[in-house]
């Protein structure tokens, strides 16, 4: 696992080998023991989150935003 500081405002940027456009990540917000996370990528990239209590759920960039595409 990589693991890199970041201040509010700053990206990182993923490129994946074969795609033109790299997927953005930024840090929005800080509030209390939370961290707001922005992420910006094609549409078709899915992004798994997980919670403390283990449930997950599948989201979909695209626009403005993400949307929930599913939840267990």
């Amino acid at each position: 696992m990589l693991i890199l500081t970041r201040r509010l405002g700053e990206w990182l940027e993923l490129r994946v080998p074969g795609r033109e456009t790299p997927i953005r990540v930024c840090l929005t917000e800080l509030r209390n023991k939370s961290a707001r996370i922005g992420i910006d990528a094609d549409s078709d990239i899915v992004i798994t989150r997980s919670g403390a209590n283990g449930d997950t759920a599948n989201l979909v960039c695209g626009g403005v935003g993400l949307a929930t595409t599913e939840s267990e």
